[in-house]
C-alpha cells in the first residue's frame, strides 16, 4: 500500500487527462469560490500570470491594472516599462513570500 492508492483517477494526469478526449475532462478541481465578470482580480508573477491576466481582460473580467501608461507612450515602450503585464509594475514574481513582501511595502507594514 502507498500513499496514492486511494487517490481516485482525477488525482492522476494520465487517468485524468492525457488518456482522455479533450471534450471528456472534467471534475478535476473545486472551485472554493467563482470568479464572476464583476469580481476584481489581480495577476502577479511570471509569464503564465501574464497570460492569466490578458485571458481574463480580453474576456471582459474586471482584471485591475493599477499603473497606467502615460498619455503618448507608445504600446512599445509601455510594455518594455511593464504597464499593463500585470496589476503593477512589479515585474516577475516567482515566490509567495515576493508577493508577500511587495504587498508589505505597498501597504507600508
Amino acid at each position: 500500500m502507498n500513499p496514492y492508492s486511494t487517490l481516485p483517477d482525477r488525482a492522476f494526469w494520465k487517468k485524468a487527462v492525457s488518456e482522455k478526449s479533450i471534450f471528456d475532462i472534467s471534475n478535476l478541481w473545486s472551485p472554493k469560490f467563482k470568479i464572476t465578470k464583476d469580481s476584481k482580480v489581480v495577476t502577479f508573477g511570471s509569464c503564465f500570470a501574464q497570460h492569466i491576466g490578458n485571458a481574463l481582460d480580453s474576456r471582459g473580467f474586471n482584471w485591475v491594472s493599477t499603473e497606467t501608461p502615460p498619455k503618448g507612450l507608445s504600446q512599445e515602450n509601455a510594455k518594455k516599462y511593464n504597464y499593463n503585464i500585470f496589476s503593477a509594475r512589479t515585474g516577475n514574481i516567482y515566490t509567495t513570500s515576493l508577493l508577500k513582501q511587495w504587498v508589505e511595502w505597498a501597504t507600508g507594514i
